[in-house]
């Protein structure tokens, strides 16, 4: 079974519809074709099936959905893109660094979707979005950075670096160093 998370959501998934529900499916469609999708939902406040901050999400979550959505978070999020002291250049950097740990809840392979980008007096969203996918692609954050439309609004799709069989071969042997080395 697939499981798909709605960050920024504090009610049940099925007790109202959310204005990008079909949106949400849709791609669930496109993304686990054939599958079961079971969707969960997460506020820093409560009230939807998990209490999850996004921003610091508590390791229990630790890559345990296959998908993570960020449509319209309120919040830190909003209120750091309002920050008028900011060049575009910081602000994507920051943002994806903030996207980036967001997305520890979601497992190697996984899939990041993030939308709600204001635009400013110097520069529109579209183009804080390019900065972001251009430093994503740069630093090879994801595997995958790129700009998607929903109901006419831009926003990023990102997949997760699947774990590679020598990087977990390396965080085992460098446990056991560890281990060694204190006992």
């Amino acid at each position: 079974m697939v499981t798909v998370l709605i960050q920024g959501h504090p009610t049940l998934y099925d007790s109202h519809d959310h204005w990008m529900k079909s949106f949400i499916e849709e791609r669930s469609g496109i993304d686990y074709p054939g599958q079961v999708v079971q969707y969960e939902t997460a506020d820093i406040v409560g009230g939807g099936t998990h209490k999850i901050d996004a921003f610091y999400p508590d390791e229990q979550f630790h890559n345990s959905f296959d998908t993570l959505w960020m449509p319209d978070l309120g919040g830190k999020w909003w209120t750091q893109q309002k920050n008028p002291d900011m060049s575009l250049k910081s602000r994507a950097g920051f943002l994806l660094l903030s996207i980036q740990t967001a997305s520890a809840v979601v497992k190697p392979g996984g899939h990041v979707y993030v939308f709600k980008f204001i635009d400013q007096s110097t520069y529109t969203k579209q183009d804080l979005i390019q900065k972001i996918i251009e430093f994503s692609n740069k630093r090879s954050v994801f595997a995958t950075a790129e700009m998607i439309g929903m109901n006419g609004e831009p926003g990023i799709h990102f997949v997760k670096h699947a774990a590679s069989l020598s990087a977990l071969r390396d965080g085992v042997t460098k446990g056991l160093r560890l281990r060694i080395n204190l006992a």
